[in-house]
C-alpha cells in the first residue's frame, strides 16, 4: 500500500507542470508521494512533459487523460478511480502548487501518527494554532477559510473518504469543503494536524487562479452557501468565517478590488441586484458606496491616496478620470483637485528634473490649472481638458 496518492487536476499547462516539476519531483520522490495528473483536455503536451521525467526515473509519476469537467474529475480522485494501488492518504493539489521538502517531511510525521486530516496552515489568520485539533469545530473557527485553497488538505482514506460517492455531499464551493466539514461533525473524534509553522504553499508563475472573473458568484454566493450548509454545530462562527475571508481588501472587501470590477465589468448598474444579495454577510463597504462605483461615481480620492508615486500608475489614473468625465460616468464633484495637485507635483518632484529650473516650471503650470479648477465654474468637459492638460504636463516632466 502507498503512503499519499497527490492527485492533480489539470487543463494543458504543459508549462506549469513542467516547472513544478522541475523544482520539486526530486523531494516528492523521496518522500515517497505518488502524483496522479488528471488532464482535462485533449492535448497531449502535459503527458509528454510527465513521460519526459519518468523517463528520468521518477516512477512515480503517472498520467491519466479525462476529457470531463473538473468536478468529474475530483469525483475519479476521491473514488481512487485510476490510481495503481491503494493509498492510506489523498492530496487534492491544483497543478500550479508545491511545497518544499521540510513541508513533506511533516507531512509524512503526521501520516504515521495515523491523523484524520493533515492540513497545511500556509496562511495564519483568526488565531489558528500548530498542533493537533480534536474539536472541529474549533478548526472551522481557526481554518475554514483556508480550506477554500484545494492544496491544503490532505485527507485519510479509511476515515474520511472511503464511503464517498458522487452527490454525497453538497457540490458548493468545491466538493472537498462540504465534504471535510460535513465528515468531520459526523465523529467529533476526529484527529486534525495542521502544519503551521515555516508552511508555504508555493505557486509555479506559468499559471494562476481563474475565479477572478467570476468573483461574485464564487465569494459571495457559493461561500455563503457553502457555509449556510454546514450543520448547526459550526453556527456560532458561520458569520465570522464568511467576511474574514470574503473581507479581505484582494477579494471583496477593498475599494480598489471594487473598481478593478467595475472596470472589468463585473460591477455595474445590471448586476447591482445580484451583488445586493448577501453583501453585508461578506463586506464591510456600504452598499451605497457598492452603488457608486458600479455607476463609475467611485471615490478617486481614496484610489489616490492608495497610489504609490509611481509613473505609469499615476498617468493611467488620470486617464482614466479624463475618460470617465467626458463618458459623463463620473460627476465633476468627485474629482478630488486638491489630491490631484498634491499627487502630480510630488510625482515631478521624483522625476528627472528634481531640483532643475525645469521642475519650478511643471510644478507651476499644473499649480496654475489646479486654481482654475478651484476658482471658476467649469462644465465636465472643461474639466476633462484641464485634466488632460495636466496629465501632458505630466507625462512631459516625467519622460
Amino acid at each position: 500500500m502507498g503512503k499519499i496518492a497527490m492527485c492533480v487536476c489539470t487543463y494543458n499547462h504543459p508549462e506549469t507542470v513542467e516547472d513544478v516539476l522541475e523544482h520539486c519531483i526530486k523531494d516528492y520522490y523521496d518522500c515517497g508521494i505518488d502524483i496522479y495528473y488528471y488532464e482535462g483536455s485533449e492535448e497531449s503536451s502535459t503527458e509528454e512533459v510527465v513521460e519526459r521525467y519518468r523517463d528520468l526515473g521518477y516512477n512515480n509519476l503517472f498520467f491519466l487523460k479525462c476529457p470531463i469537467p473538473i468536478n468529474d474529475r475530483i469525483d475519479m480522485q476521491l473514488l481512487r478511480e485510476g490510481l495503481e494501488k491503494e493509498y492510506e492518504y489523498i492530496w487534492l493539489c491544483k497543478d500550479r502548487s508545491y511545497v518544499s521538502r521540510n513541508v513533506l517531511e511533516r507531512i509524512n510525521h503526521a501520516t504515521d501518527l495515523k491523523r484524520d486530516v493533515i492540513f497545511l496552515g500556509a496562511i495564519k489568520r483568526n488565531g489558528g494554532r500548530d498542533g493537533l485539533y480534536e474539536d472541529p469545530v474549533e478548526f472551522y473557527r481557526d481554518w475554514a477559510f483556508l480550506v477554500t485553497s484545494l492544496d491544503a488538505t490532505i485527507l485519510r482514506v479509511d476515515s474520511m473518504i472511503q464511503d464517498y460517492k458522487p452527490g454525497m455531499y453538497p457540490y458548493v464551493f468545491g466538493v472537498h469543503f462540504t465534504l471535510m466539514f460535513l465528515k468531520l461533525a459526523e465523529k467529533k473524534d476526529k484527529k486534525i494536524e495542521v502544519l503551521y509553522n515555516d508552511v508555504r504553499i508555493i505557486n509555479s508563475p506559468y499559471s494562476n487562479s481563474m475565479w477572478q472573473s467570476d468573483a461574485f458568484k464564487v465569494w459571495k454566493d457559493e461561500w455563503v452557501e457553502a457555509n449556510d450548509l454546514l450543520p448547526d454545530c459550526y453556527s456560532k462562527y458561520k458569520e465570522t468565517v464568511i467576511k474574514s475571508l470574503t473581507g479581505l481588501p484582494w477579494i471583496l472587501g477593498g475599494y480598489a478590488r471594487l473598481i478593478e470590477l467595475h472596470n472589468a465589468g463585473l460591477l455595474v448598474p445590471e448586476t447591482l441586484d445580484k451583488v445586493r444579495v448577501n453583501w453585508e454577510r461578506v463586506s464591510d463597504i456600504p452598499f451605497d458606496e457598492v452603488e457608486s462605483i458600479a455607476y463609475g461615481r467611485f471615490d478617486v480620492g481614496r484610489e489616490l491616496e492608495m497610489l504609490p508615486v509611481s509613473n505609469v500608475e499615476i498617468l493611467e489614473l488620470m486617464k482614466k478620470i479624463t475618460k470617465a468625465l467626458r463618458k459623463g460616468t463620473m460627476g465633476m464633484e468627485y474629482v478630488p483637485i486638491d489630491q490631484i495637485r498634491k499627487l502630480t507635483c510630488d510625482a515631478i518632484g521624483y522625476g528627472p528634473f528634481r531640483g532643475k529650473p525645469e521642475e519650478i516650471m511643471f510644478r507651476r503650470s499644473i499649480d496654475d490649472l489646479c486654481n482654475i479648477v478651484c476658482k471658476h465654474e467649469l462644465n465636465s468637459e472643461e474639466l476633462a481638458n484641464i485634466l488632460q492638460t495636466i496629465t501632458l504636463f505630466l507625462y512631459a516632466s516625467l519622460r
